[in-house]
């Protein structure tokens, strides 16, 4: 049986919500796709120009240094930014498309780097 489990990454072409959750959740789920798309994007932006492996705290702190200066003034909107964006570079350092898991470790994250350009 294939049967994912908690540490499976979903598909990238799977749906965000599930098939049990109510209407309001699928279409919430499809409203916010595009969103999460980009800000998966915009991580492999940076995580290409940096040009070297990284770890998702890494990049995340990097994504928010360049998309969201403006929240640094303000603590909890750069830490809910810095978490989103955390979420999105584990989500692509998950695709084995975009990323490249290393066997490296830096401040107990696993480092990964982009595949070619």
């Amino acid at each position: 049986m294939n049967q994912l489990t908690l540490f499976d990454a979903p598909a990238p072409s799977d749906p965000i919500a599930s098939h049990s959750d109510p209407t309001t959740s699928h279409k919430a789920a499809e409203r916010i796709q595009p969103t999460i798309t980009a800000r998966q994007q915009q991580c492999l932006e940076v995580l290409r120009d940096f040009g070297q492996p990284m770890t998702s705290n890494e990049l995340a702190k990097a994504c928010c240094d360049r998309f969201c200066s403006e929240s640094a003034v303000d603590p909890v909107q750069f830490a809910k930014k810095l978490e989103s964006f955390r979420k999105r570079a584990d989500e692509i350092k998950r695709n084995p498309e975009l990323c490249e898991i290393l066997e490296a470790e830096r401040n107990g994250g696993q480092s990964f780097k982009a595949r070619g350009k």
